[in-house]
């Protein structure tokens, strides 16, 4: 029996179905633009760029990469729109241990209906298309690897060209590769992961937004490989899709929510959620002194997020701009006694980007087990207050009840706010956004440059009683029609990838010199040199 491109439905089902405590088996459809998007693959070309709101589902792709790849099973791989390998690939350790749970899941999902002898389901189709294309039918349908940092590496999936593969990652570790200085690979297994990559693949590229020096060498990579530079244009697929809810570009094929998505009621429901914030000027906090500055912008951010707990609200997150001041609302709130004195205490946590992996592997669990998808939400379980710095920011699948945050440019914000009521929960949800006395009016903050203020002085204009409402649609609604190119934060840009880098790095055993420094074209030239912590004991 022939896949079909109008079973994503049955497949979706399948692949998501769960038993409820009454033993009643439930089935999940896909939201509308899942399917559209499934038809569109499965019968033409991927879009260039995905541009779905917060909490929209974009991680589904990774069915839809699936899906299509078993559809077109039977094609020559030049004719296919998906290669072998797919990999997720986002600047978030957190989002690509969420992806991978979800490729770990698809990938046993197809094992067992495999391995089912009642009658042929869509999945078990799909599971044996897959193994076609493998050509190994004592392979699983679909592996999965997980690259990132922080882990034993793990490199199975280089050891065949041929099985169709789930591969989620940092940017560093694919970049990397794709350049032929794969970090931690051998002179000798460095060609290999770049061919990997570069041909039979499809690159998903999350939160594109905060990647565009990647994006920006991934797109010189496509030209490298085309008509227009090669000797003999290489036909393998190698396709790349930026997925973003917030786009900052208008010069490629978009795919967005159309009609359809906006009268579903889940979606609908999470547009339409309310996320008030109230505007709060931090008054101390100014001046030369960066310590006493600095505790009193915190001071304003804890009380903030003290006031905002409630009954009702009983998970907050407070999300800043440094690591200084994180530890310091930390702190605060850690002193605060009837948060600590209560039989019923408080939960704190602390999320920055310096945490030891082995610290943040512990406490993520944690704080999922309370805003993640299927966290505890019961009135009077203890208070949960999350201090972050940006690593919160973006597609983390945390769902908070109230959010406090240091005002920013206006695209982190909105990413911020992201987290707020993100699953459009019958909930009084609100928000606070606080700055320091001393940047209404600066324009040149080390991270945000002039966007920050620029940002504070727009939230004012729109304002109703010193309130903004960053609720999806709403937002949606307050910026149609204005420029908001003044309010974004500054990206940063890879350099011109030359003719002369590529062969250069082509060159690997042994190295030559010079030798073009990769990480300028996965994070831009504007990143600095990275902090490095020598510590040693003294017994």
């Amino acid at each position: 029996m022939t896949l079909k491109a109008d079973q994503f439905d049955a497949f979706f089902g399948e692949l998501w179905e769960t038993r409820d405590s009454d033993g009643v088996l439930r089935r999940y459809e896909p939201f509308p633009w899942q399917r559209r998007l499934a038809q569109q693959v499965c019968e033409g070309e991927w879009p260039s760029l995905i541009d779905l709101p917060t909490a929209s589902g974009k991680t589904a792709c990774l069915d839809i990469a699936v899906f299509a790849l078993a559809i077109q099973a039977s094609r020559p791989a030049a004719q296919r729109t998906v290669g072998r390998r797919v990999f997720f690939v986002v600047n978030r350790r957190v989002i690509v241990d969420e992806a991978n749970a979800r490729a770990a899941r698809i990938a046993a999902k197809l094992q067992d209906a495999l391995n089912d002898e009642g009658p042929q389901s869509v999945l078990r189709q799909a599971a044996e298309a897959l193994q076609e294309i493998s050509g190994d039918i004592a392979a699983p349908p679909l592996d999965v690897a997980l690259l990132r940092g922080g882990i034993y590496r793990d490199n199975r999936w280089a050891r065949s060209i041929t099985q169709p593969t789930i591969i989620t990652s940092t940017i560093d570790q694919i970049g990397s590769r794709l350049l032929f200085r794969g970090y931690g690979v051998s002179d000798a297994a460095r060609p290999i992961h770049a061919a990997l990559i570069a041909h039979d693949s499809l690159l998903l590229l999350d939160e594109a937004h905060i990647s565009q020096p990647f994006a920006q060498t991934l797109e010189a990579i496509q030209s490298y490989r085309g008509e227009k530079w090669a000797t003999q244009p290489l036909s393998t697929p190698f396709v790349v899709v930026q997925m973003t809810a917030t786009p900052g570009r208008s010069d490629v094929d978009q795919f967005r929510l159309d009609a359809a998505d906006r009268k579903h009621s889940v979606l609908a429901a999470r547009r339409s959620a309310s996320k008030p914030a109230k505007l709060l000027i931090s008054e101390k906090a100014k001046g030369k002194n960066a310590a006493a500055a600095t505790a009193a912008l915190a001071e304003t951010l804890a009380e903030a997020a003290l006031g905002l707990l409630s009954d009702e609200r009983r998970t907050v997150a407070i999300i800043v701009n440094r690591i200084a001041t994180a530890r310091e609302v930390y702190r605060q709130l850690g002193a605060n006694k009837p948060l600590s004195d209560t039989d019923n205490a408080a939960q704190l946590c602390l999320v920055i980007g310096r945490m030891r992996s082995i610290d943040r592997d512990a406490l993520t669990p944690a704080i999922q087990a309370r805003v993640g998808g299927e966290g505890t939400r019961t009135t009077g379980t203890p208070p949960l207050f999350v201090v972050a710095t940006q690593c919160l920011e973006v597609g983390a699948d945390f769902d908070f009840d109230a959010l406090v945050s240091e005002c920013a440019s206006l695209d982190s914000l909105r990413q911020r706010f992201g987290r707020l009521n993100r699953t459009g929960r019958p909930l009084d949800a609100l928000g606070r956004v606080v700055i320091r006395a001393d940047q209404v009016d600066r324009k040149d903050d080390p991270v945000y440059g002039s966007a920050l203020a620029s940002t504070w002085e727009w939230l004012r204009s729109v304002a109703a009683n010193d309130t903004v409402d960053f609720g999806i649609a709403t937002m949606e609604a307050t910026l149609d029609g204005i420029d908001v190119t003044g309010l974004l934060a500054e990206r940063a840009h890879a350099p011109v990838m030359f003719p002369a880098y590529a062969d250069a790095w082509s060159q690997t055993n042994p190295t030559p010199s010079p030798d073009p420094d990769v990480a300028l074209f996965l994070h831009g030239p504007a990143r600095g040199e990275p902090d490095v912590n020598v510590c040693w004991r003294a017994d």
